[in-house]
């Protein structure tokens, strides 16, 4: 609250301008409230809380997976090579890509096949694009 200010002349000023005057907008920020102000301090905690990197014993076992999976994301060297390795065995499985495969054969490949690859691995967004 801004008590400086007459709730009859200016209402909004009145009953926000404390905050505001106390909390100003981030300059990287568009949008500034009680809920940006919130979901930012909860956020860094989170964070704060993920990269602990301490043995505890006393942790569920949620939280650690939760620590587990976040380093893992954060572990970009592993995550790149790993996820290369991954694209490399999908493709196997959808019987190769001639662009990365000089043995591709066009005539074996099976695009029926190739597809229930790509919805066994939850890729469901497949375009299919009729070749003129």
């Amino acid at each position: 609250m801004d008590v400086d200010i007459d709730p009859c002349e200016d209402f909004y000023q009145f009953s926000c301008g404390g905050w505001i005057k106390n909390n100003p907008r981030p300059a990287n920020k568009d949008y500034w409230s009680i809920f940006s102000s919130l979901k930012t301090k909860v956020m860094k905690r989170i964070k704060v809380i993920l990269d602990d990197h301490k043995k505890n014993d006393n942790l569920a076992l949620p939280m650690i997976k939760a620590q587990n999976f976040y380093k893992s994301c954060i572990d970009t060297d592993n995550r790149d090579r790993y996820a290369i390795q991954g694209i490399k065995t999908l493709l196997r499985k959808l019987s190769g890509c001639p662009l990365i495969d000089t043995n591709w054969n066009e005539k074996s490949y099976d695009w029926q096949n190739s597809l229930s690859v790509l919805l066994i691995h939850r890729t469901d967004k497949v375009t299919i694009q009729q070749k003129y």
